[in-house]
């Protein structure tokens, strides 16, 4: 590999470590913005599971209709994206159910319009499910928002998982271009460093200083304070 070439790789490889330093910065600021901003949010909406005495028949956390999931967070206040997730599946989409007996929202319009105008009962019969398309709408937003809530907060904690990765990679990334630049820096000092019998290009002699005997039939040098070009032999 020649000088060249190890630099413009040694280049590559600096320029490399400040994309994933800037993309490990950016990776933990959104991951502290995402979880920060809902677990704020949420702290300050004073939402709280059922307590403990609720789960019992017949209570808001009855284990006959409420998974062990919601049942662990009893008395617990929603302050983060999975607890979000809890309430809004396992709390407020079963209530939801049995508004309207499992009418949503947008089904409430229909059913109205399918009443006998005729029936004695009709007027009573569209408050109530006025009523209901009033309490679903609730529901389903607050459900929506805890949802939203949860989605942020997971974009949040795998952008965490994804700046301890980046971290890594930069690090390992810094290692191996600082390994090249002091390999690049032995490489150099070691091609260009004097030393006994080297030959430097150029010369037809070591880097010592040489004087050449013309005894016999070829030159015969030996190392010598004064240089003098060799004589030239036909």
């Amino acid at each position: 590999m020649t000088k060249e070439i190890r630099w413009r790789i040694l280049t590559l490889q600096a320029a490399l470590v400040v994309l994933l330093a800037a993309g490990t910065g950016f990776a933990f600021w959104a991951n502290s913005f995402s979880t920060g901003m809902v677990k704020d949010q949420l702290t300050a909406q004073q939402i709280f599971f059922p307590g403990t005495d609720q789960i019992k028949a017949g209570g808001a956390l009855d284990p006959a209709e409420f998974p062990q999931e919601i049942r662990d967070q009893a008395g617990n206040q929603v302050v983060n994206g999975d607890q979000a997730r809890i309430y809004a599946n396992d709390f407020i989409a079963i209530h939801l159910t049995k508004v309207a007996n499992g009418l949503t929202y947008s089904q409430i319009g229909g059913a109205i319009a399918k009443l006998d105008k005729t029936s004695p009962t009709y007027t009573a019969d569209v408050a109530k499910l006025n009523a209901a398309k009033q309490t679903l709408f609730m529901g389903e937003m607050l459900r929506t928002s805890l949802l939203n809530a949860y989605a942020w907060w997971t974009v949040g904690v795998f952008a965490g998982y994804a700046a301890w990765g980046l971290l890594i990679a930069t690090l390992a990334v810094d290692r191996a271009d600082g390994e090249g630049r002091a390999s690049g820096r032995v490489t150099t000092e070691s091609s260009t460093g004097s030393r006994p019998g080297a030959r430097r290009r150029g010369v037809p002699f070591s880097s010592e200083a040489l004087a050449c005997l013309p005894n016999g039939p070829l030159p015969r040098c030996r190392p010598a304070l004064i240089l003098r070009p060799c004589p030239t032999y036909g």
